[in-house]
């Protein structure tokens, strides 16, 4: 999601079903030699696999937000602003690009949100649609709170540990560091995130995107994938050729899905996943729609303790939980 003249990359609804038997080669425990935190909180992993927290906006709520690293500045749904009142700023409308589509909204004075008990304060943002179900999430989370901090999740114990950037734990003992690299692209906007990662031999740069619950890559990589061998099986027509994409402004398009062999980030690996490959407008707007590149999703870190260092350029993948399913919520139900 791009909101203009602040880029706000908000990639947030590709369904992609994760293959039974991933597998991260990683071992180990816990942060070694840390500070005490600046907060602990829970979370889950709800609304189709996002990551998902409580957030106080003006000392009302909890709402649910959904974590997204993907955006650059945080966002409010509609049914929050009816419920709160925000008062717009006066200023020119900004444009959002979605995955999908694209929309113009004007910004609006939202105020203090507070993620258990430290807080975004004087947030200037848009106001995005509701999405078009009964149950929905409240607002997005986005890189001008999470760049504040370094961000633990431990998945063992369900708990988001956020720690302040200048005083970050030491290491993290046995967990698999990866370098980031903040890139805006050539564009006037704020920084996003991208990783390098490996699709066989093949190498592909992946913007992290939390607010993706699934991964996606563009045509530009298949091509360049398949000519390494057989990196990829592309599903034959019929059930699950395709995947569904939404984005934050729940408009959809349908991607064509492909089961990866094996894809590599730094020294951890993943067997038999299920991305999607989609050339989607922001990729053109990033200036990457001819090289290899893709979405680093939700899915793909449910399952596992990890850790964003933002200021340091660091993505540390920890253990992963020995329960899973305990930190998924069933919408339907709740």
């Amino acid at each position: 999601m791009r909101i203009i003249p602040v880029l706000a990359l908000i990639l947030m609804g590709l369904v992609a079903a994760a293959i039974p038997g991933a597998q991260a080669q990683n071992r180990a425990t816990t942060e070694d030699s840390a500070p005490n935190p600046a907060t602990t909180l829970p979370y889950r992993i709800d609304y189709n696999g996002w990551f998902t927290v409580e957030v106080y906006v003006n000392d009302q709520g909890p709402y649910d937000f959904i974590i997204d690293t993907g955006a650059t500045q945080s966002l409010v749904f509609q049914s929050l602003a009816d419920e709160l009142g925000f008062s717009r700023t006066g200023g020119p409308d900004q444009t959002v690009l979605g995955l999908a589509a694209a929309g113009a909204f004007p910004p609006f004075l939202v105020g203090e949100l507070t993620v258990g008990g430290v807080s975004l304060e004087k947030l200037v943002t848009v106001i995005l649609p509701d999405w078009e179900v009964e149950r929905r999430p409240r607002g997005v989370l986005g890189l001008d709170f999470l760049r504040q901090y370094v961000s633990v999740f431990d998945a063992e114990n369900g708990v988001l540990k956020l720690y302040h950037a200048g005083n970050p734990p030491a290491r993290f003992r046995r967990w698999r560091r990866v370098r980031m690299k903040a890139d805006n692209f050539g564009l006037e906007a704020n920084y996003l995130y991208t990783m390098e990662g490996r699709i066989n031999s093949r190498r592909v740069r992946f913007l992290l995107d939390l607010g993706a619950s699934g991964t996606l890559v563009n045509r530009t990589a298949v091509a360049s994938i398949i000519k390494s061998g057989l990196a990829v099986t592309v599903r034959p027509a019929g059930a699950g050729e395709r995947v569904r994409v939404t984005d934050a402004l729940e408009r959809s398009t349908n991607a064509r899905a492909i089961t990866v062999q094996r894809f590599q980030l730094g020294r951890t690996y993943w067997y038999r996943r299920r991305f999607g490959i989609h050339d989607a407008p922001i990729f053109s707007e990033l200036g990457v729609q001819n090289k290899p590149f893709g979405l680093f999703g939700a899915d793909l870190v449910h399952e596992y303790s990890f850790a964003l260092d933002f200021e340091r350029e660091f993505f540390w993948l920890g253990p992963r939980s020995k329960n899973p399913e305990a930190l998924r919520t069933d919408a339907a139900e709740r």
